[in-house]
């Protein structure tokens, strides 16, 4: 017979993959299904959308890119060679947050995740700025291209 306290222990572990679910579920249907498009190589990165990701979310529409890099870039987070991103484009006024970035050890969303960032629900806006990436991504988001 299991004792009370680990019964409750387990109740405990269960309750945190249940919780889980819906963010694996969700990175798996975004890397799996996701149709990558390339929209732009600068050196050693190139950056991808996925088309069959844009919605629209109230008066916004969110899509998820990707850079894969030939080496990892020098930065805080490690040695990863791709990033995941989704994105919130607001077309009217021109600007976009992201909204979560996924790192991982191998090119193309393959390998291990490394690490993951979700922004808080008070994102930070950048403007856009002509012919750069994030110009192209907005201008496919928002029917612009």
């Amino acid at each position: 017979m299991v004792s009370r306290s680990k019964a409750v222990d387990i109740l405990q572990k269960v309750m945190k993959m249940i919780r889980l679910l819906p963010c694996v579920l969700m990175l798996w249907s975004t890397t799996t299904l996701a149709e990558w498009e390339q929209t732009a190589k600068e050196g050693n990165v190139t950056f991808y959308h996925d088309k069959s990701s844009i919605k629209r979310v109230g008066r916004f529409i969110e899509m998820w890119t990707l850079i894969s890099y030939q080496e990892p870039p020098d930065d805080s987070v490690g040695n990863y060679l791709s990033a995941k991103a989704q994105n919130k484009y607001d077309c009217s006024n021109e600007n976009w947050a992201g909204i979560a970035v996924y790192y991982y050890s191998g090119s193309l969303v393959s390998g291990k995740l490394i690490q993951s960032d979700v922004m808080p629900g008070n994102l930070s806006w950048d403007l856009i700025v002509s012919e750069t990436v994030s110009a192209k991504n907005w201008a496919l988001a928002c029917g612009k291209h």
